[in-house]
């Protein structure tokens, strides 16, 4: 073999290596939204899905919140789940809205010109971490259940009724914590 052939075929060897590395190089960054959007992997008979997974690791950070008696609210998510889970979800993390808009009323953040005129969700619970009134695992967990529920309504993948009764369940137990919350607003607001 004489050293053009030997050339010859090294080239040949490394052609798509090289250039498949090139184009992961080039399309990094779409390669990465991409996989940052994945919901749903299937291969074969193995499946795996991502709002479950992440359902888990909050129910995981929910460890010590309680258990909460069922709410009349609660059954009647609990049947729009049967339905709809996504509506379900909807409703639930609605009612998380409703308690913390509640909580910024008690807090009087509603003329606070620093937080914008419109306050979202995310802006009282981060609000009301940084005041010390949520807890970081209380607010890793409103986090988490805003991730579920971005991924429940703008998600492609279909959420099951049994997935939409967990959510249920975590968004009660986040809201039981809640008067724990306004006890310590109140201490705050007239100490003794």
């Amino acid at each position: 073999m004489d050293w053009l052939t030997f050339i010859a075929e090294i080239v040949k060897a490394l052609a798509w290596p090289c250039a498949s590395i090139a184009i992961a190089f080039i399309l990094r960054k779409p390669i990465a939204y991409l996989i940052a959007r994945l919901r749903q992997l299937r291969w074969g008979d193995w499946e795996l899905n991502f709002f479950a997974e992440e359902l888990k690791a909050t129910e995981f950070l929910a460890t010590d919140f309680p258990r909460v008696p069922e709410s009349d609210r609660e059954s009647e998510l609990r049947k729009i789940a049967s339905m709809d889970p996504r509506a379900a979800i909807t409703g639930a993390w609605t009612d998380i809205e409703a308690a913390l808009s509640d909580l910024a009323d008690r807090l009087r953040m509603r003329g606070d010109q620093t937080l914008g005129a419109e306050l979202r969700p995310v802006y009282i619970a981060r609000a009301a971490a940084l005041r010390g009134l949520l807890s970081d695992n209380d607010y890793r967990v409103f986090a988490q259940l805003r991730e579920l529920r971005n991924l429940a309504v703008h998600g492609p993948i279909p959420i099951t009724k049994r997935e939409a009764e967990e959510y249920i369940s975590l968004a009660s137990r986040f809201l039981a914590r809640l008067p724990l919350i306004r006890c310590r607003v109140s201490v705050q607001m007239f100490p003794l």
